[in-house]
């Protein structure tokens, strides 16, 4: 073979070689490209990212109100599918219950479960679910509660950036002391009662108490100490916390009716898929429905409990609630005057709640 002429095969091998190389796919460390660029696609498909919701609640561990909420959560986590995930952070674990309404607002934390009446102090209107006399029973707040949301909700989103998702009925309010028994406004007199807030502590000027804001996590200590000679408070709460070592003399009035409002930050709402919204309504609704008829049944049980640990249970006849009622219902009046058209408002809900349960 002449030699240009085997030149020119090895020319053509050559070329082959190079253009069999250039068609093929490239490699990489992973596998082809191609390879490389399917398994990104899976891995992002099969990876989402879930999405945190942290409720923040100021009864401690393993007490009902925080286990109930618990249950919620888990069915809530159950039917998200794991987009979301909402975790229950009881007893002050990651914010002062005192600090809940702003660590919502500025997203610290993603939600709360509390009493509005703590945060009177930003918006005075909060302090209507302590007004003695609004409503009649337990029975009465839970039948108002879609309106109290609608209500309150729209202060919360203009004000606060969130939007509130449920009250519930937690027990009414009465008198318990260390000094004596309770039948009518007059042997208030001389007793410094403790309040759990600024609206509780109004109610007891009212009745011609003496009294002081105490937080109630601190009521034990306070009574302990004779720092306060009584407290007004919820009586299962005075059980569950003990309370009833030393508080010998209870009174009720039935109240005004405790209750705790469930609130979400309004970013973190309005970014949720609209599915994962009425998931978690639908799970709130029934887990504080099934609080709320708890404690409405509980009243008379926790009577009994009381007697039981020695506590001195005093019912008023109907002529001496009268004398209770009669000294704080002009207070609630003026306080509805004072709040403008949302006093009106509630005036409309108290009316349709109260005559709904008699």
């Amino acid at each position: 073979m002449k030699k240009s002429q085997v030149w020119v095969a090895f020319l053509v091998v050559l070329f082959l070689l190079a253009a069999l190389v250039a068609c093929s796919p490239k490699e990489t460390t992973e596998g082809t490209a191609e390879e490389g660029a399917a398994e990104e696609g899976t891995a992002e498909e099969a990876v989402e990212e879930t999405i945190e919701l942290r409720l923040v609640m100021p009864t401690p561990a393993g007490d009902e109100r925080t286990v109930w909420n618990e249950e919620m959560a888990e069915s809530f986590n159950a039917r998200a599918g794991g987009r979301y995930v909402l975790k229950v952070h009881p007893g002050g674990t990651l914010v002062n219950v005192t600090e809940y309404l702003d660590a919502v607002r500025t997203g610290a934390v993603e939600m709360f479960d509390s009493a509005l009446p703590t945060y009177a102090g930003q918006e005075p209107r909060f302090n209507a679910f302590v007004l003695p006399y609004l409503f009649d029973s337990g029975e009465a707040f839970a039948a108002a509660e879609a309106d109290l949301v609608e209500l309150f909700s729209a202060i919360t989103e203009e004000k606060f950036n969130q939007k509130i998702l449920g009250f519930v009925y937690v027990g009414s309010f009465d008198i318990f002391n260390t000094k004596r028994t309770i039948k009518s406004p007059e042997d208030l007199k001389g007793m410094l009662v403790g309040a759990p807030d600024p609206g509780i502590a109004a109610i007891l000027d009212q009745l011609g108490a003496a009294t002081v804001n105490v937080a109630w996590p601190d009521f034990y200590t306070s009574l302990d100490k004779g720092v306060v000679d009584g407290i007004m408070f919820m009586p299962n709460a005075v059980i569950n916390n003990k309370l009833t070592d030393l508080c010998k003399y209870y009174t009720s009035i039935n109240n005004p009716q405790g209750h705790a409002a469930l609130s979400i930050n309004l970013d973190v709402w309005n970014a949720m898929p609209e599915d994962i919204q009425q998931i978690l309504v639908e799970e709130i609704q029934k887990s504080y429905q099934k609080v709320s008829e708890h404690y409405i049944n509980q009243r008379e049980k926790d009577h009994e409990t009381m007697r039981g640990l020695g506590v001195e249970v005093y019912l008023p006849t109907e002529a001496e609630q009268e004398q209770f009622k009669a000294l704080c219902i002009d207070y609630t009046e003026q306080e509805l005057d004072n709040y403008g058209d949302v006093g009106a408002k509630l005036r409309e809900i108290r009316e349709k709640a109260n005559n709904q349960v008699r």
